[in-house]
C-alpha cells in the first residue's frame, strides 16, 4: 500500500492517489462542479500541487470548458461532478470529444451499490452512462485499503486510453460511502509512489504496403490533389506537411489549421475549388488524397459523389470517414505520418508541376476578387467574417462555430495571419457549448482568443459567459446576428410560400433576446455594431482589453444573398 493511509480518511487518501497518477501522466487541469457525493474528489484535487483547479457550476458548461482546455493543451482535463443527473450534462461534450478525437476524463461520483435501485435521492444508473462515446469505462469500487495498487493502475490506464493512438473521452465512475470529510482531525495528503509508469504511443504505424499503394497512385497521376478537411484531435499538421505543400496543390478548409505553416501551394478555399471542378471538368484532379475529418464543403461532397471513377484515398488516424462510400483506399494513420514519407517515394512530373502552377495563379486572382466583398457588402455575413479575419492579432487563437459561420469564414480565410491557431467543433458539428469551449482555450492560452458564432449558437450557451468572464487574456466573442438559423433557408421546405410561417417559427427560430443585457448580467463588456467601421473599432478595443468582450454584429439581410451571388459569380469568373 503506497504512502501512509489512515483508515478513517480512506476516501481522501484514495482520491489523492488517483490524482497523483493523473499528474504523473501529464494531467494539469481539473474542472469542478459543486456537489456532495464528490466531496472526497474535490478535497483531494484541491490538495494536489500539480493541478490547476477550475470551478464551473453548470456541468454542461464545465464539460465544454474542459474540452477547450484539452483542445489547446493536448492533455486530458478531468471533469468532477456529483452523482445523479449532473453527470448526464457532460454527454454533449463527451460526444464531441469522441468524434473530434479530444482527450477528456469524466470523473463522476456515485452512490455505493447498495443504494442503487432503492429509491435513493439523486441516484441513477451511471454504469456506462456514455455508452460507446467513450474510449474506456472504469468502474471503481468503494475505496478499500487493499485496492490502492489497482487504483493507481486504473488511473494510468484511463489517461493512456484518453491520449493514445485514438484519443478521446474516458469515463471513470467512483463510488463513495459516507462520511466524505476528514475524520479525527485535519487531513494531510499522503506521499506518492513510483509504482506506475507507462508510455503512450500516439502515432498509428504506416505499413510499407500502404505507402507503396499511395505512392503508385500519385506517380501515375497527372493532376493529384491533396484535400484537408477539419483537423482531427489535438495533433495538428506539423512541418512534415511542407513535403506535400511545396510540391502538389493542397486544397484546404480553414478548419484544417494548416494555414499557419505557410505552405506555398495551399489553395483556398475547397468550396470554391470544388465549384470550379464541377463547372470545368478539365480543372479537376484525377486523384484525391483526403486527409483529416470529412470536409464541410457541400460542393466538394457533391463533386465526389458525381465522380466515383476518380481514385480517392482517405487518411484518418482513427475512423472510417467516407460517408459517400466511394473511396478506394483507406489508411488509418495521422496524415502527417503519410505526408512525411510520401515525397521520398514519389517523383514529381512536369504535368503535376503545371497543374499546381495553374491553381496557384487562379488562387491569387480569386484573392483579389474576394477582397472586393467588404466594400460592396460590408455587413453581410461574408463581409463581417472578412473584417474579423483580417483584424486577428498575431499569435492568437480563432474558434469557429458551425452552421453558416464556418462556411462564411472559410470563404475569406485566405487572409488569416500565419501565426493564428484555428479550432473548430466539427466532431458532431453541434452548435452548443461554443462559449464555454472558447473560455477553456482562453484560460490556458498565452494570447488573445476570438470566437465567431451565430446568434442561435450563442443563445445555446449563454451560461458559458459565467466562465468566459474570468479569462485573463482578451477573449473576443463575435456574434453574427442574422435573426436565427438562416442555414435552413437552403432546405426544400423554405422554398414553398405556404410554409413561410411554419418555417420562420420552427426552423429560423429568431432568438428574440437582448444579448447585451445578458452580457451585463455577467459583468461582461459588450457592444452592438451596425456599421463595418464600428466593428473594426470594437475589435481593436477588445484586443487591447483583458477579459471577455462581446460584440454583436447586426447582419444586413439585404446584403446577405447578394454577397453570396457575388461570390458565386467569382467562382464562375475563375473558370474562364
Amino acid at each position: 500500500m503506497p504512502g501512509s493511509v489512515t483508515p478513517a480518511n480512506l476516501h481522501l487518501d484514495w482520491c489523492w492517489h488517483l490524482f497523483d497518477v493523473f499528474v504523473r501522466f501529464g494531467v494539469t487541469d481539473v474542472v469542478i462542479s459543486p456537489g456532495s457525493r464528490s466531496t472526497p474528489l474535490v478535497i483531494a484535487a484541491e490538495s494536489h500541487p500539480g493541478l490547476r483547479k477550475h470551478l464551473v457550476v453548470d456541468e454542461r458548461c464545465a464539460a465544454f470548458f474542459g474540452l477547450g482546455l484539452s483542445r489547446l493543451s493536448g492533455n486530458p482535463s478531468v471533469l468532477i461532478c456529483t452523482s445523479g443527473t449532473a453527470a448526464a450534462h457532460y454527454f454533449p461534450a463527451v460526444i464531441e470529444a469522441h468524434h473530434a478525437g479530444i482527450p477528456l476524463i469524466a470523473l463522476t461520483a456515485d452512490r455505493p451499490f447498495e443504494l442503487i435501485g432503492a429509491g435513493e435521492s439523486q441516484t441513477i444508473d451511471q454504469t456506462r452512462l456514455f455508452g460507446t462515446a467513450v474510449r474506456e469505462f472504469f468502474e471503481l469500487s468503494v475505496p478499500e485499503q487493499e485496492s490502492f495498487v489497482r487504483l493507481r493502475r486504473r488511473a494510468a490506464q484511463a489517461v493512456i486510453a484518453s491520449v493514445g493512438a485514438n484519443p478521446g473521452p474516458v469515463h471513470i465512475n467512483a463510488r463513495f460511502r459516507k462520511p466524505f470529510e476528514a475524520q479525527g482531525g485535519p487531513w494531510a495528503a499522503p506521499s506518492g509512489a513510483d509504482d506506475v509508469f507507462g508510455y503512450v504511443g500516439t502515432e498509428p504505424t504506416l505499413p510499407t504496403e500502404a505507402l507503396r499503394r499511395v505512392a503508385d497512385l500519385v506517380n501515375d497521376s497527372k493532376c493529384p490533389a491533396f484535400v484537408f478537411g477539419p483537423a482531427y484531435g489535438t495533433t495538428h499538421p506539423r512541418d512534415e506537411s511542407q513535403n506535400v505543400g511545396s510540391i502538389w496543390p493542397v486544397f484546404a478548409e480553414i478548419s484544417s489549421d494548416i494555414f499557419r505553416y505557410g505552405l506555398e501551394n495551399v489553395i483556398h478555399s475547397l468550396q470554391w475549388a470544388a465549384n470550379v471542378w464541377k463547372a470545368v471538368p478539365a480543372s479537376a484532379p484525377d486523384l484525391v488524397v483526403e486527409c483529416g475529418m470529412v470536409p464541410v464543403s457541400d460542393a466538394y461532397r457533391s463533386w465526389v459523389a458525381d465522380n466515383p471513377h476518380i481514385p480517392r484515398v482517405v487518411v484518418h488516424p482513427a475512423d472510417w470517414v467516407d460517408p459517400i462510400g466511394t473511396a478506394g483506399v483507406h489508411i488509418r494513420c495521422h496524415p502527417t505520418t503519410l505526408l512525411s514519407r510520401l515525397s521520398e517515394v514519389t517523383t514529381v512530373t512536369p504535368s503535376q508541376k503545371w497543374y499546381t502552377k495553374q491553381w496557384i495563379e487562379a488562387r491569387d486572382h480569386r484573392r483579389v476578387f474576394m477582397d472586393g466583398v467588404p466594400e460592396l457588402f460590408p455587413m453581410s455575413e461574408i463581409g463581417i467574417a472578412h473584417c474579423v479575419v483580417r483584424g486577428l492579432p498575431e499569435t492568437s487563437n480563432l474558434i469557429i462555430g458551425n452552421s453558416l459561420v464556418i462556411r462564411d469564414v472559410d470563404l475569406v480565410g485566405f487572409g488569416l495571419p500565419r501565426s493564428v491557431r484555428v479550432f473548430h467543433q466539427r466532431g458532431a458539428a453541434g452548435i452548443d457549448g461554443l462559449v464555454s469551449g472558447a473560455a477553456g482555450v482562453a484560460h490556458v492560452s498565452r494570447g488573445p482568443t476570438t470566437l465567431m458564432l451565430g446568434d442561435l449558437s450563442f443563445l445555446h450557451d449563454l451560461g458559458g459567459l459565467a466562465v468566459a468572464r474570468h479569462a485573463g487574456w482578451p477573449l473576443v466573442v463575435v456574434v453574427f446576428d442574422n435573426g436565427g438559423g438562416r442555414i435552413f433557408e437552403s432546405l426544400p421546405i423554405a422554398q414553398h410560400p405556404e410554409n413561410t410561417g411554419l418555417f420562420h417559427r420552427y426552423f429560423v427560430a429568431p432568438p428574440d433576446v437582448d444579448f447585451l443585457l445578458a452580457a451585463a448580467a455577467f459583468g461582461i463588456s459588450s457592444q452592438r455594431v451596425d456599421e463595418i467601421h464600428q466593428l473594426k473599432f470594437a475589435l481593436q478595443r477588445a484586443y487591447a482589453t483583458p477579459g471577455c468582450t462581446l460584440i454583436v454584429a447586426t447582419i444586413d439581410r439585404a446584403q446577405s444573398q447578394p454577397a453570396r451571388r457575388f461570390v458565386n459569380q467569382g467562382d464562375e469568373w475563375a473558370t474562364k
